[in-house]
Order: C-alpha cells, then structure tokens, then sequence
C-alpha cells in the first residue's frame, strides 16, 4: 500500500536524524539495518542504491528511490507500490529549505497543487491531528497518519 512508503520515508529519515553529511552508502547500511522497505530488507534495496556519497536527505531518498526503481523493474517490488516513494520525494522537495516548526497553512503553501492518489493535499493536511510539524521527518509520518485515517473513512 502507498501509506507504507509514507512510513518507511519518515522512519528512514528519523534513523538518519543528527547524521552528518555528506553519508556513504556504507554509512545509509548501517543506519537501515533491520527496517524493511516495500517488503524488502532496506539492506538489499542500499545495495542498488547508484549513488556513493549522499549530501542531504533529500538526496539519499532520490537515490534510494532510483534503487526501489530498479528492483521495481526486476520484479522483486510489486510496481503498484510506486507512488509513495516519489511522492514523499515531491513533498520533501517542496518543502526544501524551510524551517521548522511549519503549520498546516504554511504546509498548504507550499504543497498547493499536489494530490495523494486523486485526493488534493489541502485535505489529507486538514486531517492531520496536529496544528504543525517540528521536523520533515515528523511531517511524513503526520501525512501517513492522515492518509490511513481517510482510507479508512473510505475518503481515498
């Protein structure tokens, strides 16, 4: 399901939290260990990872989705869980340089224009249960939580 892929980001970027940057593959192995990604041990999906170095977390989500492409493309990732990976990329774009705490208006800023699987994100940000986020991290795990409680309102 494409809320996992909202979970795993936000999980990925709590365990990478205080790191300093630029990070080595190595360095992404280790922090990983033992989180699986779409079902796959995250270890397995670094080991595709294109990229040596990584100078932000913004670029070790890009290179961990282009190796989350690649065993997409080998079958060893069901294709339909796709769009959670970019789309979390795309929020974390968007919100690039920002600074923390954000509320949800500022969020509706600078997300305006982005869906969650036909839904506009101005609603999945009202449905989450807190009035701002202090980190990316915690922003990712806000809109997974908003969006299990939409599916579940059967609203997606």
């Amino acid at each position: 399901m494409p809320r996992r892929a909202l979970g795993w980001t936000a999980e990925l970027l709590k365990r990478l939290s205080g790191v300093n940057y630029p990070i080595t593959k190595d360095v992404l192995k280790e922090k990983v260990a033992g989180l699986s990604i779409k079902g796959v041990p995250a270890e397995k999906v670094v080991e595709e990872v294109p990229c040596d170095t990584m100078e932000s977390p913004r670029d070790v989500l890009h290179c961990v989705a282009e190796a989350v492409h690649v065993l997409e493309e080998r079958g060893e990732i069901p294709e339909e869980t796709r769009k959670g990976i970019r789309w979390a990329a795309e929020v974390l774009k968007r919100i690039h340089g920002e600074h923390f705490p954000m509320t949800k208006e500022k969020l509706k800023e600078k997300l305006a224009g982005l869906y969650w699987r036909g839904l506009p994100i101005e609603k999945v940000i009202d449905a989450m249960e807190v009035d701002q986020v202090e980190t990316p991290a915690e922003l990712l795990h806000q809109l997974a939580v908003a969006v299990k409680k939409l599916e579940e309102q059967g609203q997606v």
